[in-house]
């Protein structure tokens, strides 16, 4: 009998194997992926066979040995378009995070209106250690480089000064991942 998985195992299990297909027409997709890997099945059988067949004949030494060191390879075939579900959900919530931040700042800073909205939006991306914090932080990273959005930065800060130390703090607790490559 099958071990059952627990319902975290289950949400593990599809995060890895389920695909998202993010071609403009899908059906296609789905139509040609088998005959593309059967299709370099086929070379790869078709150049085993080749092979066998050229060592099989009788040849002087030096073509035997020309066959021996040079291997026989699968062509890789990759899935162009289309993605893991834990990738597609981890995108998807980063561009959430993103044109919320940008709905915020693509007009000019107006205080009270603003502050209030700004506020709600700082709480719940900074309250907690979730997956994509450090990805947040290194976005609001690259915002309080920027000049374009400095300027409304810098207003709303001048109305909330405990926000700029708690966002600075933030941001200082995950370490830039461009260092933390090298």
């Amino acid at each position: 009998m099958k071990r059952q998985f627990t319902p975290q195992e289950k949400k593990d299990l599809s995060y890895s194997k389920d695909h998202v297909v993010n071609s403009e027409y899908r059906s296609s997709f789905e139509r040609y992926w088998p005959l593309k890997k059967a299709r370099a099945n086929r070379a790869y059988r078709r150049k085993v066979q080749q092979l066998a067949t050229n060592l099989t004949q009788p040849r002087d030494e030096d073509q035997r040995h020309d066959f021996l060191t040079d291997p026989v390879k699968r062509k890789v075939t990759r899935k162009w378009g289309s993605s893991t579900l834990r990738d597609w959900v981890k995108e998807r919530l980063r561009q959430r995070v993103q044109r919320t931040a940008y709905n915020h700042f693509k007009e000019p800073y107006q205080g009270k209106e603003d502050r209030q909205r700004f506020v709600g939006f700082l709480n719940a991306i900074t309250i907690g250690q979730r997956g994509q914090s450090a990805d947040l932080a290194q976005f609001f990273r690259l915002l309080l480089e920027s000049r374009s959005h400095r300027e409304w930065l810098d207003g709303f800060f001048r109305d909330e000064h405990e926000w700029q130390e708690r966002v600075y703090a933030w941001i200082a607790s995950f370490p830039d991942q461009e260092e933390a490559a090298r």
